[in-house]
């Protein structure tokens, strides 16, 4: 409720257009937050004006805060506070990270289990009073969760789904399951439609569909299957076997909605993840009693927090639990390397996929409602469209992410990098950026998105920042490069030395080259045009008049890489025509576009079809208009990474 008054830049997030690239600005839209504001002068002008209820609630969260605090340890402490009502802002990264390998990150978010064990406490202690009176009173308890957890999108969802199901409950025939979804859904959207782009609460709601769509369909097959491997389905079974039989109940229940939960949400996990732990499964039946226990205790050690010897009692207890889950999670994530590792699925494949799986499981209904003489042809022509989509999933999926050849030149704003990707090999030329990490950044989540953990060689045209930075710590310790091909530069540079530290300290194979060279990685074949090592270009910026320009070769395309090579030294190159293929396919503008590069003679003795520029215009007014005007004046077709995003040549 506090008024602040201050001074600072607003910054709104934009999009690049990379692959995969995570839109940032949706997911602050989807937490109703604009853009983000670096501040530097910062006052309180009014303490305290806002909502009485709220500042109440808050006060008490406060309050129960301090209490745990003071009997629990800090680690324990901040664990029960993120499972309970999801404040995890000092949650130990630690445990973070071992909730995560082991599959039970969904235990440090406040979701549908935590309202259901709330309801469940509610009922209990007021099962007697008037059916009305109870149900108000559940939602009123709902909605000061909802302040306690911040309004916190996923309980949100529960809780909306939980009051329309009271409202409604009446009217079971009306409306079904799926309709009271769609609302809570729907009311969601109405209050802020870019939550629709909020991942966890898609992932929410696929989780309650799955379960609602599958788990008595694989717990009535299961159990059928046990109860005729115990012999007791058509005759009274002993009590050994009884016991036996309920005991097994006991794990297959949980199972049962693990493994439904997996059918729909599998292929969006692969999609926003990548992995999947297969510990998870077992992770998740032993923790499911225990996090059910945990929930009532701790519901109850907040609610008599300010009862001296019961809270101490209930707050001892959720320590025990607390330190059995952590014991759970560390066992759990040792086995965090038995994980499904998979590129991520385009939309059609997901499209496809759930329309075979809905389609599977709904199409008895269908039979229902048409005429008898419809049926046969309508289920061969269903049969057909599910076999014809089992058959181009995988074939698609695998093709796609292991087979496609191309040719992307990412938007790194002021900057270079271009990524070949060429059968089965991957090459990088160039990769930096004016902007810190972002080059580094850009295309480790690429190479995550297509489960790709090797780069066979990194051609660097010159040791300046925005087209080397990338190469780092952070991305040698992810990815594995076997070499990087370079030119010794004409004089000391910082940079250089550097780089080379860096390889030798990675053992990274160098490959030093000169004009004329010639060289392949597996079929991606270089011819380097300049420089000579025998020779020095004179320029104002000696880095980039003696950058590499190299012809790549990729069969039946040719790509043309120049670097920040000046007009200089397109005129030694010139010197020397026969080294340059018939036509180039792709021509990446040399020294983004600059006017210092691109010189009218040199394009006029290309043969270019399409050309591309990388560059951000506020930071060197790049590209130059002189450039575009040349470009222009030679037919040539233009893409600037700024306006156009990413650029992929497929080959």
């Amino acid at each position: 409720g506090d008024m602040l008054t201050l001074r600072g830049k607003i910054s709104i997030p934009e999009k690049l257009g990379n692959p995969y690239e995570f839109d940032y600005k949706k997911y602050l839209n989807s937490k109703n937050i604009i853009g983000c504001i670096t501040t530097y002068e910062v006052k309180i002008c009014d303490v305290k004006t806002g909502n009485i209820f709220i500042k109440i609630i808050s006060n008490l969260k406060d309050k129960i805060s301090i209490n745990l605090e003071r009997v629990m340890p800090k680690r324990e402490c901040n664990l029960f506070k993120s499972m309970l009502y999801g404040d995890d802002k000092f949650l130990d990264v630690d445990i973070k990270d071992s909730f995560e390998k082991s599959g039970l990150s969904h235990l440090l978010a406040v979701s549908g289990s935590n309202i259901t064990t709330i309801m469940f406490v509610v009922s209990y202690i007021f099962q007697k009073l008037n059916k009305k009176i109870s149900v108000l009173f559940s939602i009123v308890i709902t909605f000061i969760f909802c302040v306690f957890c911040s309004f916190e999108i996923s309980i949100v969802r529960a809780s909306l789904f939980l009051i329309i199901n009271n409202i409604l409950k009446k009217q079971e025939k009306k409306f079904n399951t799926y309709i009271k979804i769609f609302l809570s859904f729907y009311l969601i959207l109405v209050y802020n439609p870019f939550s629709i782009f909020n991942v966890g609460l898609l992932m929410s709601y696929v989780s309650v569909v799955s379960i609602i769509m599958f788990e008595s369909q694989i717990f009535s097959l299961i159990d059928n299957i046990l109860k005729k491997f115990l012999k007791i389905q058509y005759k009274k079974a002993d009590e050994i076997k009884k016991y036996i039989y309920h005991a097994l109940c006991l794990f297959i229940y949980p199972f049962s909605i693990t493994l439904s939960v997996q059918i729909l949400l599998f292929p969006i996990q692969i999609y926003y993840f990548n992995s999947f732990y297969l510990s998870s499964f077992v992770s998740n039946i032993i923790i499911s009693y225990i996090d059910n226990i945990f929930g009532i205790v701790g519901f109850l050690t907040v609610i008599f927090s300010f009862i001296p010897y019961i809270f101490n009692i209930l707050s001892n207890t959720s320590f025990i639990i607390l330190r059995v889950i952590i014991h759970i999670s560390n066992f759990f994530s040792n086995f965090s390397k038995i994980n499904i590792k998979l590129a991520s699925p385009d939309i059609l494949t997901l499209v496809l996929y759930y329309t075979l799986i809905l389609g599977t499981n709904y199409r008895k209904y269908l039979s229902l409602i048409l005429k008898r003489k419809y049926r046969k042809v309508v289920n061969i022509l269903l049969n057909m469209y599910f076999f014809l989509t089992l058959m181009y999933i995988p074939v698609s999926y695998i093709y796609s992410n292991y087979y496609l050849n191309y040719v992307i030149y990412f938007n790194v704003e002021q900057g270079n990098m271009a990524y070949i990707r060429y059968k089965g090999k991957n090459v990088l030329i160039d990769m930096g950026s004016t902007k810190e990490k972002l080059a580094s950044n850009v295309l480790l989540n690429y190479l995550d998105k297509k489960n790709i953990s090797k780069i066979d060689a990194i051609l660097i045209t010159h040791f300046h920042a925005d087209h080397i930075n990338g190469l780092n710590e952070k991305l040698l310790s992810n990815i594995d490069v076997s070499k990087v091909i370079y030119s010794r530069p004409k004089e000391e540079q910082k940079e250089y030395n550097e780089c080379i530290k860096l390889l030798n300290k990675n053992n990274i194979t160098k490959v030093e080259v000169t004009a004329n060279d010639e060289l392949a990685v597996g079929e991606i074949k270089f011819k380097i045009l300049s420089p000579n090592v025998n020779l020095k270009i004179k320029d104002d910026d000696v880095a980039n008049a003696n950058s590499i320009v190299t012809v790549v070769n990729l069969e039946n395309k040719n790509l043309l890489f120049m670097g920040d090579a000046t007009k200089n030294t397109e005129k030694e190159i010139l010197k020397n025509m026969s080294a340059f293929p018939k036509i180039i396919d792709v021509y990446q503008v040399g020294h983004h576009g600059s006017k210092t590069s691109s010189d009218n003679n040199f394009i006029g003795e290309l043969n270019i079809k399409e050309g591309i520029i990388s560059s951000k215009k506020k930071v060197y007014n790049h590209p130059a208009e002189e450039t575009l005007n040349t470009l222009s004046k030679h037919n040539i077709k233009v893409k600037i990474t700024e306006k156009n995003g990413a650029c992929k040549i497929k080959i």
